[in-house]
């Protein structure tokens, strides 16, 4: 299977490949050159972590002080009805 790179430098994977391995658009990649083979560059999928995002999550909430504890209600248990 063959493939070129585009007047921009871009490379398109064929579609066989793209639809065996679920590779999706707007995925990123690493590129790596072999040192022993000076013509094989490899491609290494970036898989995006489990938490990504999660600090900006938090960070945008709008409350930034300290937490405190929410203060116990005082009121009488009710009694079951039998």
């Amino acid at each position: 299977m063959t493939t070129n790179i585009g007047q921009r430098g871009q490379l398109v994977i064929p579609k066989e490949i793209r639809t065996s391995r679920q590779i999706e658009p707007g995925e990123d990649f690493e590129v790596l050159l072999d040192e022993d083979d000076f013509d094989l560059i490899l491609l290494r999928r970036i898989r995006p972590r489990a938490n990504a995002g999660l600090v900006e999550h938090l960070s945008a909430c709008p409350y930034k002080g300290p937490l405190t504890e929410m203060e116990r209600r005082r009121e009488p248990m009710r009694q079951p009805g039998l």
